[in-house]
């Protein structure tokens, strides 16, 4: 945990993303419990469910929305980069695994899948 949030103090980094994509936040109780964020292309980025919060239909609605703004953009094909534990809940949502990839963050290696999924027209 402590690899992705040392990225959290690139103030400028985080106000690019912002502006330049579309962001979805849920909130529960006052608290913003997910996020996630598209880019132009169809990337997803920074999609995030707190672990209090997941298998309560978060995920799904933060997923099914960044698709929806993905189809009135004319974007396809949306796609991530999604973790081994997140894998599961992507294949679950039609995507499916283009490549494995082992990426460094930080000086720390780990695996991650390109995952993607083909919308409807």
């Amino acid at each position: 945990m402590a690899v992705w949030s040392a990225g959290t103090t690139d103030e400028e980094l985080w106000q690019t993303k912002l502006h330049t994509r579309s962001t979805d936040v849920a909130e529960a109780n006052g608290q913003i419990v997910g996020f996630a964020m598209l880019d132009s292309n169809g990337y997803i980025d920074c999609f995030y469910c707190h672990h209090n919060y997941q298998q309560q239909g978060i995920g799904s609605q933060l997923l099914h929305h960044l698709e929806t703004i993905a189809s009135a953009l004319g974007i396809r094909r949306p796609f991530s980069e999604v973790s081994i534990t997140a894998t599961p809940f992507f294949q679950r949502k039609g995507y499916g695994v283009v490549t494995k990839q082992r990426v460094e963050q930080q000086g720390v290696s780990f695996c991650n899948f390109l995952m993607e999924k083909y919308l409807e027209r």
